[in-house]
Order: C-alpha cells, then sequence, then structure tokens
C-alpha cells in the first residue's frame, strides 16, 4: 500500500535571527502492517458478575515513512533540511500511527455494533442473535476458521448475566474432509435454553405442566439429553429427560438448530409440547455467503460441541 499526504508548512524561529520560511511538502507511506485485537470480554466493573465487550487495541505500523519539504527559501533551513527531516521522520511516524490506529479502533467499535451483526428471532422480536467476531481470523490446518460470539440475549434485559467464560473459549479446531464446518459449544445451546425459559417461558404448556427449572442439555455420541424439571397440572414435581437427535430447518436466509426428541409412552405429552416449541425456540444462525440447505449435523460429544457440515460447492 502507497499513500501519499500533501501539506504546507510554516517555520517561524522565535530568537534570533528570527527566520522565517513557509512551502510545500509531502508524506510517502510505503507499505503497512495492522495489528487488529479482536472482540474481548472483560468484567464489568458496575457489576462484577456481567462480562462487557470491546475491541482491545489496534496498531498501524508503516513500513516505510519518507517526508519531502518543498519551498524553502532560507539559507539555513535548506542547509540543515536533512536533520529537519530526519526529526520530522521520527515525530509524524509516531503521531500518524496513533492518529490511524484510533481512526480504525473508532471504526472497527462501530462496525462490531452494527445491526448487521445481529439477528432477531422472527418469532420472538425480543430475543437476538450475536454475530460479532470474537477474535482475528486464524488459518489452521489448511483452513480459514472465524470465531464468533453465538450469544443471544433479551434485547430489553442486556444486563442479564447468563454469560461465562466456558462460553467465550476458543473450540477445539479439528481437521475435517467437508468444505465448511459451522461448530457450536454446548455452553451456547444451554445459553438458547436459558434465555427462551427465561423470557418467553417457550417450554411450558400452561394447560398440562410448567418448566420449573432451565433446561440443559447434554451431549452424548449418538444422542442428546434434555433435562427438565416440570411441575404438572396434578400439582406433582417430575424429573424428565428427553432423548433425540439434533436437526437443521433452513427459511429464507435464517437456519435453525433444534432437536427432536423421542416419543415415550410415559411422558409422551411433555415430549410432543417440547418437540413443537424448540422447532422456534432453538438456536439460530444468520446464512451470509451461502446457505446451510443441505448441510449436515453431527454431535462432538469428546468436544462438547454440535457442528454442522457441508460441502460448499454443493450450496453455490
Amino acid at each position: 500500500m502507497n499513500t501519499l499526504f500533501n501539506f504546507s508548512w510554516t517555520i517561524k524561529q522565535l530568537e534570533y535571527p528570527f527566520i522565517t520560511d513557509n512551502g510545500k511538502g509531502q508524506i510517502n507511506i510505503t507499505g503497512s502492517e495492522l495489528s487488529v485485537n479482536g472482540l474481548n470480554f472483560y468484567q464489568d466493573v458496575d457489576c462484577s458478575g456481567n462480562l462487557i465487550s470491546g475491541i482491545s487495541s489496534v496498531a498501524f505500523s508503516p513500513n516505510v515513512l519518507n517526508i519531502s519539504l518543498f519551498g524553502a527559501k532560507s539559507v539555513i533551513i535548506k542547509q540543515n533540511e536533512k536533520q529537519l527531516i530526519a526529526e520530522l521522520n521520527k515525530q509524524v511516524l509516531h503521531e500518524i500511527s496513533q492518529e490511524i490506529s484510533d481512526i480504525i479502533l473508532e471504526y472497527i467499535g462501530a462496525l462490531v455494533e452494527t445491526q448487521e451483526n445481529f439477528k432477531w428471532y422472527p418469532k420472538y422480536p425480543s430475543l437476538v442473535k450475536d454475530d460479532r467476531f470474537t477474535s482475528n481470523m486464524l488459518v489452521e490446518l489448511n483452513q480459514l476458521v472465524f470465531m464468533k460470539s453465538g450469544y443471544i440475549f433479551a434485547s430489553k434485559n442486556m444486563s442479564d448475566q447468563f454469560i461465562n467464560h466456558q462460553m467465550i473459549n476458543a473450540l477445539p479446531i479439528v481437521k475435517n474432509e467437508k468444505q465448511v464446518e459451522y461448530t457450536i459449544a454446548k455452553a451456547a445451546l444451554n445459553n438458547f435454553l436459558y434465555i427462551f425459559h427465561k423470557y418467553n417461558d417457550s417450554y411450558s404448556n400452561p394447560s398440562v405442566f410448567s418448566v420449573i427449572d432451565t433446561p440443559s442439555i447434554d451431549l452424548f455420541k449418538d444422542h442428546v439429553t434434555l433435562n427438565l424439571i416440570v411441575f404438572m397440572q396434578d400439582e406433582e414435581f417430575k424429573k424428565v429427560s428427553l432423548k433425540g437427535a439434533p436437526k437443521l430447518r433452513t427459511e429464507d436466509d435464517l437456519t435453525y438448530l433444534f432437536f427432536e426428541f423421542e416419543l415415550e409412552p410415559e411422558n409422551q405429552e411433555i415430549i410432543s409440547w417440547v418437540n413443537e416449541q424448540i422447532k422456534d425456540a432453538c438456536y439460530l444462525i444468520k446464512n451470509e455467503v451461502f446457505s446451510l440447505n443441505g448441510f449436515s449435523v453431527v454431535i462432538d460429544a469428546d468436544n462438547d460441541c454440535v457442528k454442522i457440515v457441508g460441502d460448499i460447492a454443493a450450496c453455490l
């Protein structure tokens, strides 16, 4: 990258012999390096249990910076031009690097907060999926890797504290034979269950039973288990574990990751209701460059995550 800045300069000496001179100049930047620390999470000083996000730092470093001065009339200025330019180089290099870094930091900060990085649930307008990037792009095992937040929250309850460091730790990157792999941590799955239960009571059937505690999910090699504590209409408390599998459905530019649980005679009414509700009260993915339609979903119990894998060539 080559960048050229034009400027005017004026020198006024405040001591004898009170030289005054002026002219034009150029700053030529050849090549540069940009280092951006991605979205990080910090303890909120006003609420120790809550984590807040922000870009930590941006560093812009020109590789080569040359300053040229034109139009000097004073003999003394002309004789000391090299020394003057060397001193200007030091000052301008620092100031330009800092100024551009601050501008980029402000721009990226605004970018990660833009509405484009959030997606509201069509059927639950108060709930939003956070799709901000949480770290720099990585190149691992011949793959490009992007880390995103994946956090779901209620827009009117931003102080909700159901976020922990497990949710923001980087997932293990495992080479796969497919071209695309979308990995979702178990913590993110428990997050959506918490949000939908707390703010919409989505999994309760008022005429039959109420879910009285936050549902949780466990991942096994060949199935998932949804754990519920329910209060039945006949005033009986029950602990219920539903066995099922992850499923995908795509509508327009959205993909929904949900679970379908096996019907059992003993809890058939509970399971049927939860199966219907969790199709919408689930994990939302915004399809950007390509659709996830036709992708498959697998459980990676060893790494506590669910993976959506597919061949991008089949989707374009």
